[in-house]
């Protein structure tokens, strides 16, 4: 009885977001059913997962790994021998594990990993499943992760539409496809778009799971993400300030969505300190960036994506401060890592390119310069990206300042 009544209460404290007081329960009722029934039990293996999945939560994602591949290696000893891809219990550990993959940065397991479980759910559940939707949205979170943004929204729109019939608009899994695909939109700078999707998140959200929910607090930060790219820096700050406190006051100092809304702020502040000193400055900026940097070496490791961003977040800092070398000596780091992690025609390894040759442009290497400018530009009109007329303008500088004013017209 005790185990199935802490598993229980652990269930109710990860939906408010209680995540340490849920991590102990499940201890307590793993070691009690390790006792009782066995390592191997149904009931044990299911608590094992239940752990996993707080574990993910709380951004301990070694740990989660190791908890779902002990359950997936019994799950699939226990499989019958002409079950493939497996049964639907070893498919929801394949899909929990692939959500790790995909947190970890290592985006071409997760993505074998939801098209495994994809495949597998449609066969043993049929594909109007309720299930269903939730793998195909995992995937397509890969998809996004991976620039792909094409494919995502693809795939995020039929999900959406679906759980929009069959669960309602106010759901809370409704709601988080539509954040998914709005984080698409704002990646393809549709601001009016995903802006109508992110106010009416945050709108529910507050009056459903309360104010300082963590997935309220998403919502919020999604919001100011928004906010901060159309250059609304009081609103976004605002609501930084928000998603913070929350964040540190529930989740600690160094969960991964405290450094994320840690670095979002300092990226808030070195954008505005140019424009508005009463809102930020690049001291400040700074601060914030290299705390967030520490976070994301200690909880992701040097090279996960995350890390390498912070670092790129860093390095735009030095560049704004007119702190060249620094800057360049940063990117020449990001960069080849990068290109091994994500691929040299990924959206944020050509952001990268683009970010070196606007620090060799200003240090006048301007050979350096043309060259990384017209890789990121072919890169970026091969993805269909919507901020080349920046990257274009920038090449004509180059070919002004080398004295080539017809070639600067061409472009």
């Amino acid at each position: 009885i005790i185990p199935k009544i802490a598993s229980l209460f652990a269930r109710f404290y990860r939906t408010q977001g209680r995540y340490t007081d849920a991590d102990t329960l499940l201890r307590l009722a793993l070691a009690e059913n390790e006792r009782r029934l066995g390592l191997n039990h149904p009931d044990t293996l299911s608590t094992v997962e239940n752990l996993a999945i707080i574990s993910r939560r709380q951004g301990n994602y070694y740990i989660a790994e190791q908890l779902l591949k002990r359950a997936l290696a019994v799950r699939e000893q226990r499989a019958a021998p002409d079950t493939v891809p497996g049964p639907v219990d070893e498919l929801r550990t394949v899909q929990n594990l692939a959500n790790v993959y995909s947190d970890q940065g290592r985006y071409d397991e997760a993505e074998d990993l939801f098209e495994q479980a994809l495949k597998g759910m449609d066969k043993n559940l049929g594909p109007q499943h309720l299930e269903i939707l939730g793998a195909r949205q995992n995937l397509a979170n890969v998809y996004r992760k991976r620039g792909k943004y094409k494919d995502a929204e693809l795939l995020y729109q039929s999900v959406l539409e679906e759980k929009q019939r069959r669960l309602g608009m106010e759901h809370s899994d409704t709601l988080g496809t539509a954040e998914n695909l709005a984080n698409i939109y704002r990646k393809q700078q549709r601001y009016d778009e995903a802006e109508k999707i992110f106010e009416r998140s945050v709108e529910i959200k507050d009056k459903k799971l309360g104010p300082e929910h963590p997935e309220t607090l998403r919502a919020v930060q999604n919001l100011a993400n928004l906010y901060s790219d159309q250059e609304q820096y009081d609103k976004a700050e605002h609501l930084y300030q928000r998603a913070l406190q929350g964040n540190e006051k529930l989740l600690g100092l160094e969960h991964p969505d405290t450094i994320r809304t840690v670095e979002n702020l300092g990226i808030l502040y070195s954008k505005a300190s140019s424009q508005d000193p009463k809102i930020g400055s690049y001291s400040l900026a700074q601060q914030l960036l290299e705390r967030a940097l520490k976070g994301n070496k200690k909880r992701r490791g040097p090279d996960h994506p995350d890390t390498l961003g912070t670092m790129e977040s860093l390095a735009i800092v030095h560049y704004r401060h007119e702190e060249y070398d620094k800057a360049e000596n940063l990117l020449d780091q990001i960069l080849p890592k990068k290109e091994k992690i994500l691929g040299k025609q990924h959206a944020e390894t050509l952001g990268t390119v683009k970010n070196l040759g606007n620090v060799h442009y200003k240090l006048g290497r301007y050979d350096e310069a043309e060259l990384e400018y017209k890789q990121a530009l072919a890169g970026k009109e091969k993805l269909e990206q919507p901020d080349t007329l920046g990257t274009m303008q920038n090449l004509a500088n180059i070919y002004r300042k080398q004295g080539r004013p017809n070639k600067a017209e061409e472009v």
